[in-house]
């Protein structure tokens, strides 16, 4: 068999001579000496039915795919998106000359992988292991239905190889059983195709199957078994009620695809009880009640009006009810045939409420909801199941419209493609990951990293932060970042940062937050030197506010320090980094865990004996400390030196700090929480008694000239 090969990076074209039969792996191989890809990452797409692109998967055979002459394959390296909003230094730009890409050089073996090497080979009993192994160390994320960049899942490789056990376990596991890859194949069209009669019985038990769901060049099920004569599996499908008389994208119903006799006389059969019961049965019920839309952090929970439409087949979601009832457009239509699986979801992490929720999930996007009482949400599961198969089984013209690109998936998807944050904001924009422009790093830290970014459709500068969750995971630290999203998308104050949007893929965690083009408060004070007294006061009563918003909430922060503090373009203070806070604390309620930094931490942490409101106001003894000498109040060689400072609360101040100063810091860094000032009798202090604080909290009052971050100042700011 003669395949033309395209490698657009090398304007090369190669025609090469193959058996029919060849492993895609193997020709990756071939390919890969031939055009001399030396340690780059490729895939191979073929580009077939009007330029319609897919994946070819290295498990299986060339002839799996059923090209013709005429089809051109393309090598699509990757690897270099990501390294091109990276700044490189001299030597990643030597390497890259010489083809040696940065990243991906030695591409892991991911839990998914592992998974799936379980089903190709029909390891039943080491899948499970691995399974239980992985739910320990990634209990965030649902290995079993995650996909590689071709969008097959664990159950369709189980069905392609005809593992039943596999397959068994799988749907115990409630995957997704509908959903449509890359070269438009669902399992059950697989396990048909390939003859597995035992996979095909195990899937039809499933209520959640679309036993007449039609991809975009397959036909359904029962084409394909008709196609292959396979008897058996004819039986088991009809028997489910599949449709005999869907048209497959060639136009051709069952009866068209076969010669078999004995298939024949069963599509008659099928046909007439068919014709006759679709006249007993009633058709579709419109449905329609108010729901609550939500998504993984929480952002943007809001109440909408869903609808399903049994005329257009439409599943309709408006933003209120008013907006449906002035018959305004929906914010979001599906086509329920589309709609790949409607399922019962738990409880999320941090809600104690009633809440019962539900998906339902197509090929781009899963949409979340819950209501407050459980019989509504089943009966939205059993409403949308029955009308996916309805629809599915009953598709004629006057569907066609909405029908259009029915299942399609993204062909270009990759390894890492952000996923769409549901639920949308107010507005109905979808916001993700290619929504932004990255500009450059401006920090990193332990867990991530933080990247100007620039939105696409409205220039907005933001700061992305970027969080690894296998890394979180790794430190047990990722229920404290979703803790952070939740905390965060409930405030809204001039001095505390504001969380624009949270989104999410399989590897990366991503808060776009606001832009401060100052950097933090230490960065300030390295460049500018120690502060005056009335510019402690300021950028002191800025935080004292924010101080004040949060204990309004019962919000204990936990963790005030200069570098938490960030500084906007205008110059105000955005207190930053809630991963550390804790909600509903109390004197009747402590916090009991030693959460913070070490040099910052109060007595009462240290010697565990419960975290109030009161470790906040110690913390602003030692950030003005730090804003009026330029250093730390507490130091030492090591941190156990540094927790006996603290114990023994020995501060030297120097001589140029104000008698006022000196006593704001002692006050409230006294050993006993209890005689710690409130923060009403803070703003009384004499150290701020220039200060109106409704002028500072109105933003009325001038804020004090700082440096950019690329200059630095020699001088030092005294008292005058």
């Amino acid at each position: 068999m003669r395949i033309l090969v395209k490698y657009a990076g090398k304007r090369k074209r190669l025609i090469l001579d193959v058996i029919e039969n060849i492993q895609i792996s193997e020709l990756k191989k071939l390919i890969q000496k031939e055009f001399k890809l030396f340690i780059v990452q490729f895939r191979l797409y073929a580009f077939i039915a009007t330029d319609f692109k897919i994946l070819l998967t290295d498990s299986f055979p060339l002839s799996f795919f059923n090209l013709t002459p005429h089809d051109i394959i393309e090598i699509d390296a990757y690897g270099y998106k990501s390294l091109a909003n990276r700044k490189k230094c001299h030597y990643s730009t030597y390497l890259d000359n010489l083809g040696y890409p940065l990243k991906y050089t030695h591409p892991e073996f991911s839990p998914l992988d592992i998974i799936i090497e379980c089903c190709k080979k029909g390891q039943y009993f080491e899948l499970c292991e691995q399974v239980e192994k992985l739910y320990q160390t990634h209990p965030g994320e649902d290995m079993l239905n995650m996909t590689h960049s071709n969008q097959w899942s664990p159950l369709h490789y189980a069905c392609y190889y005809g593992h039943t056990q596999i397959v068994r376990y799988l749907i115990e596991m409630h995957v997704n059983v509908n959903r449509v890859t890359v070269d438009e194949w669902t399992a059950l069209q697989l396990a048909c195709f390939q003859g597995h009669t035992q996979c095909v019985l195990k899937l039809v038990q499933y209520k959640n199957l679309q036993i007449n769901k039609m991809t975009k060049f397959r036909g359904t099920a029962l084409h394909l078994s008709c196609e292959r004569n396979f008897i058996e599996i004819v039986k088991i499908l009809l028997d489910k009620d599949a449709y005999v008389s869907i048209k497959d994208p060639n136009g051709k119903i069952a009866f068209e695809t076969t010669n078999n006799r004995d298939i024949l006389n069963l599509l008659a059969i099928a046909a007439g009880n068919q014709e006759l019961k679709k006249y007993s049965e009633n058709e579709m019920e419109p449905f329609l009640t108010e729901v609550f839309l939500t998504g993984i952090f929480f952002i943007h929970d809001r109440q909408v009006v869903l609808q399903i439409d049994e005329e257009k087949g439409l599943l309709n979601r408006y933003g209120s009810k008013e907006k449906f009832q002035d018959k305004e457009k929906p914010e979001l239509s599906i086509s329920i045939p589309e709609i790949q699986d409607v399922r019962e979801e738990g409880s999320w992490l941090f809600s104690g409420k009633e809440e019962y929720y539900f998906a339902v999930e197509t090929s781009k996007i899963t949409s979340k909801y819950y209501t407050k009482h459980r019989p509504l949400t089943l009966e939205w599961i059993e409403r949308l199941q029955k009308a996916a198969n309805y629809f599915l089984a009953n598709y004629n013209e006057r569907f066609n419209s909405n029908r259009d690109g029915l299942n399609r998936t993204v062909a270009d998807s990759v390894e890492d493609k952000p996923t769409v944050n549901e639920p949308a904001p107010v507005n109905t924009e979808i916001v993700n990951y290619d929504s932004f422009d990255i500009c450059e790093e401006i920090g990193s830290g332990s867990f991530g990293i933080v990247y100007r970014v620039q939105k696409k459709n409205e220039g907005k500068i933001y700061a992305m932060k970027s969080l690894s969750k296998r890394t979180l995971e790794q430190h047990k630290q990722l229920k404290y970042a979703i803790s952070e999203c939740k905390i965060m998308k409930q405030l809204n104050h001039p001095f505390i940062i504001t969380l624009h949007y949270a989104f999410q893929t399989s590897k990366y965690l991503y808060l776009i937050l606001d832009y401060c083009s100052y950097g933090d408060l230490l960065g300030v004070i390295n460049r500018q030197g120690r502060f005056n007294e009335k510019t402690a006061s300021y950028y002191l009563g800025e935080t004292i506010l924010a101080l004040e918003y949060l204990h309004s909430l019962n919000i204990l922060y936990r963790d005030m320090k200069p570098s938490n503090i960030l500084v906007d373009t205008d110059g105000h203070i955005k207190l930053a980094d809630f991963g550390l806070a804790k909600e509903n604390v109390g004197a009747n309620n402590p916090a009991m865990s030693m959460a913070g930094t070490p040099a910052y931490l109060p007595p009462e942490t240290l010697d565990r004996r419960g975290t109030t409101a009161a470790a906040d106001i110690y913390g602003l003894g030692p950030l003005l400390y730090e804003m009026m000498t330029g250093h730390p109040i507490f130091a030492g060689q090591d941190t156990m030196q540094i927790y006996n400072n603290i114990r023994q609360s020995r501060i030297t101040f120097p001589p140029y700090l104000s008698i006022y100063a000196k006593d704001l810091i002692t006050s409230v860094m006294s050993k006993n929480p209890e005689r710690r000032p409130t923060i009403n009798q803070l703003k009384r202090h004499m150290f701020f008694k220039k200060l109106n604080w409704q002028a500072l909290l109105d933003k009325r009052i001038q804020p004090p000239k700082l440096l950019p971050k690329n200059e630095e100042s020699e001088a030092i700011f005294i008292d005058e």
